[in-house]
């Protein structure tokens, strides 16, 4: 909640949690209620990461706001209220470390947080990481589904039975397209399992192929 005019707010990713003037190694993102020409900096407010600018939104003062950051180690993006307002391909050193401490700070001017979160949500993550990254950070939930194929090529059908790796029986689906993408039997596969964005599907086929 920004109470002045001049009111500054500043997301950050720090290791050794110091501030400005105090050899602070943090990546930031500016919001300001009469400003915005400051987007990601890095050093608290040292250097100037690579940064595609998409918009000049700033705060409103004496309101509630939202300031979102999605990070990975090679690239950033953040956004207030909603608003995307720039993206940045970070260099060596410009992330201070793999593991970080997340939070608010501030420069010179005082304000109020609430309702602080920090989310591994895969269709935020997406933005800056592929798929294999987010494999490898062990985001998802891993569902591995073992198919087992039946083709009637009179009919150029086929029926699909799936069993998780304990052999136990999970669906059967019958008179398929023989033809249909893999990306479509995958999201039909996942609305009878119930399954979200947050599960990664692995499908193991008759020969053993993942």
């Amino acid at each position: 909640l920004p109470w002045a005019a001049d009111t500054e707010c500043f997301l950050i990713a720090t290791q050794n949690c110091r501030g400005w003037g105090q050899g602070g190694d943090g990546l930031t993102v500016s919001s300001g209620v009469n400003r915005s020409e400051f987007t990601f900096r890095s050093g608290v407010f040292q250097g100037f990461p690579r940064t595609a600018r998409h918009g000049a939104t700033r705060l409103r003062p004496s309101e509630w706001n939202e300031l979102s950051m999605v990070l990975s180690e090679t690239l950033a993006s953040y956004w207030i209220n909603g608003m995307l307002v720039a993206s940045c391909k970070l260099e060596p050193g410009e992330v201070p470390a793999a593991e970080l401490y997340l939070g608010l700070t501030s420069y010179s001017t005082a304000y109020r947080v609430r309702g602080f979160d920090i989310s591994r949500d895969p269709a935020v993550l997406q933005r800056v990481c592929t798929l294999e990254e987010m494999r490898q950070l062990g985001v998802f939930k891993e569902k591995v589904v073992t198919c087992t194929a039946e083709v009637d090529e009179s009919k150029s059908e086929v029926c699909i039975s799936c069993a998780n790796l304990a052999g136990e029986h999970l669906v059967k689906f019958q008179a398929l397209q023989a033809y249909m993408p893999l990306q479509s039997f995958r999201r039909l596969l996942m609305e009878e399992l119930k399954l979200t964005r947050h599960h990664d599907v692995r499908l193991v086929l008759q020969d053993g192929t993942l």
